[in-house]
């Protein structure tokens, strides 16, 4: 992955939870957009999150513009707060590399240790 999509996917994982965030108390927790931020934010892979924000900014797109305006001001808020920690986590998301997946097949079998040696006998 380009180190550009890799700063696009931190950001948008740090907004994520942000407007994720700033729902509570606005939103039903079982409300479309709700539902799918959380969806996004548990999504184990890369192309699932992407998918799933696209379903939570259709969603977005069709509150009732108070609400988004609502949720917009407490996302601000939430920025001009804590800059430093939101920076520091997108830069940390920036950084974690997926861990590599082993190809699917059978396991190798364990190096047996080889035979130990039989020494002469020492006799007195």
């Amino acid at each position: 992955m380009a180190q550009t999509e890799s700063e696009d996917l931190a950001v948008k994982r740090t907004a994520v939870k942000l407007l994720s965030t700033a729902c509570d108390g606005i939103l039903a927790e079982d409300a479309p957009l709700a539902a799918a931020l959380v969806a996004a934010i548990r999504s184990p892979n890369d192309p699932l999150f992407i998918y799933n924000y696209g379903v939570a900014e259709a969603e977005f797109r069709r509150l009732p513009r108070e609400t988004t305006d609502t949720l917009l001001s407490r996302c601000q808020s939430r920025i001009a707060e804590s800059q430093d920690d939101i920076l520091a986590e997108i830069r940390g998301l920036k950084l974690k590399k997926p861990a590599p997946t082993r190809a699917a097949g059978p396991k190798p079998a364990p190096k047996k240790a080889p035979p130990q040696r039989k020494t002469a006998v020492e006799w007195s």
